[in-house]
């Protein structure tokens, strides 16, 4: 799948790499952000006595959800490189979905939890 559905802050992460503190970006960084949210999730509804979430797409589309991420409306995404040099362009945030941060980011966790229980 080539398009997101949310997102997560990509940049700035410090992380050991042989015994050297650095710096990733990237889905590298955010990916795993989103999947640990989602499975804080999955522990509170199984706490609750409620079954994991299961598919997540149908469920982050649904009014509830979408009303508590926060629509990312500006930036772009850097687009592809190619072995000769050139470059095609990247994507452009715009308000409501869109390629670069799908249907946002979560900007309240407990809102985001709530939302999925």
């Amino acid at each position: 799948r080539a398009t997101p559905d949310i997102s997560a802050i990509g940049a700035g992460f410090q992380i050991v790499m042989g015994g050297s503190v650095t710096q990733v970006l990237g889905t590298s960084a955010s990916t795993p952000v989103v999947a640990a949210m989602v499975a804080l999730v999955n522990d509170a509804r199984m706490r609750a006595g409620k079954p994991s979430l299961g598919w997540l797409n149908p469920l982050l589309y649904a009014d509830k959800v979408r009303a508590v991420l926060r629509d990312v409306q500006a930036g772009t995404s850097a687009g592809c490189r190619f072995p000769d040099g050139s470059t095609a362009p990247g994507w452009t945030a715009v308000a409501g979905y869109d390629c670069v941060t799908g249907l946002g980011v979560v900007g309240d966790f407990n809102a985001f939890l709530a939302s999925l229980m």
